[in-house]
């Protein structure tokens, strides 16, 4: 059941971002089904492989671990979600509003991401333990007795 969902999960996660830029991106004309037809293709492809690689990862992790990959992920959706809603508020009837407001989001998300990882590096830093013993040193060769 969870890996079920978590593949649901990546699958529509993956096909909301570039399938809502190919809406504002391209006017109605041919390359706007081009590009829907590109993205269809390279979509069913990584689905597939995604699943196939989603599983193989899920069997080699535990649980909680899944777990806390789907709260960091939804952690850093909602915070795209809100930049990019409050840059589109706050810039109503610019022009490209959708591909402007997607890049800051995921600009701000990035940065959110950055900042939780070096926090995260530096907590482990300060906790985990420093193997301070010193690196084993060769035995003195024996001197022969004449």
């Amino acid at each position: 059941m969870l890996v079920s969902a978590r593949a649901l999960q990546g699958v529509f996660g993956a096909l909301l971002a570039p399938s809502s830029l190919l809406t504002v991106t391209f006017a109605d004309s041919p390359d706007r089904a081009k590009a829907f037809g590109i993205f269809g293709a390279i979509a069913g492809g990584g689905a597939s492989v995604g699943l196939l690689l989603g599983g193989v990862a899920s069997a080699m992790v535990n649980t909680s671990q899944q777990v806390g990959g789907s709260v960091g992920t939804a952690l850093l959706s909602t915070f795209f979600a809100t930049a990019a809603a409050s840059y589109a508020a706050s810039h109503a009837g610019a022009a490209r509003l959708g591909n402007a407001a997607a890049i800051h989001g995921y600009t701000t998300a990035f940065w959110w991401a950055a900042g939780i990882f070096g926090l995260g590096l530096l907590v482990a830093l300060l906790i985990l333990p420093s193997n301070g013993a010193a690196p084993p040193q060769p035995a003195p060769a024996a001197v022969a007795a004449d």
